[in-house]
């Protein structure tokens, strides 16, 4: 086992830990809360269950990232997404061209400086863009060549709601939450519509961590046996 996945393994673990927790304080009747304060408390388990999401993609990727840079891989062998990822993440510069003749020199001198280095080091920063929905999910596995979430998918297939649109109800809920507002349906969040949320971060944890294993097994990250 690869040290990334000893961190991811572990990561998982505590970010499965932490939703059991929340779990267990608002759902076993273990303190005492007012059915009012109860109800408040309650539909802010949404919010924490997107952030311990949210939160894994984050860390998931930035673990990735770091395996990556430790494989010493040059910009000849690296997967071809992956090098376009790295050097529009390195270099925004190609998204904006600068207007400044010396920042535009500058621009052509880091470029220079960049495919002379020996290896890689793509920068750890990842934007979900606070709404990581399958779309943003699917963004980030094709930007390092890892394979993509369909709509439909295992248990999240007919008759049961699709992935995508389990996943976009759960955005919708939390950013209405944490927006002042209330979930979609107007109900209260019960403890079904908590386990319904719970499986969906736990599934999609395991599967993206899986996505990661079969990338590493696979040498996705290289030119030659990558997309």
């Amino acid at each position: 086992m690869t040290l990334f996945q000893r961190e991811i393994a572990s990561d998982i673990e505590e970010r499965s830990r932490a939703i059991f927790v929340i779990e267990r304080v608002y759902f076993t009747n273990r303190y005492s809360l007012t059915n009012e304060h109860k109800d408040v408390v309650l539909l802010h388990t949404i919010p924490m269950l997107y952030s311990i999401w949210e939160g894994f993609v984050q860390r998931g990727f930035n673990l990735y990232i770091d395996y990556l840079n430790r494989q010493g891989i040059n910009h000849g062998t690296l997967n071809k997404s992956i090098l376009l990822s790295y050097t529009e993440k390195r270099f925004p510069q190609f998204k904006q061209y600068p207007d400044n003749k010396d920042k535009r020199i500058a621009f052509i001198e880091g470029l220079i400086r960049c495919f002379s280095e020996d290896k890689v080091d793509i920068p750890s920063y990842v934007d979900t863009k606070s709404n990581v929905g399958l779309e943003e999910l699917n963004g980030l596995l094709s930007s390092y060549s890892l394979e993509e979430f369909p709509p439909r998918y295992k248990e999240y297939n007919h008759p049961k709601p699709a992935l995508d649109k389990i996943l976009r109800d759960f955005l919708k809920d939390r950013n209405n939450i944490a927006h002042g507002g209330n979930i979609s349906s107007s109900e209260r969040v019960t403890h079904e519509v908590f386990e319904k949320y719970k499986n969906l971060v736990l599934f999609l944890m395991y599967e993206t961590e899986e996505r990661f294993t079969q990338g590493i097994t696979q040498a996705s990250h290289l030119v030659s046996l990558g997309k």
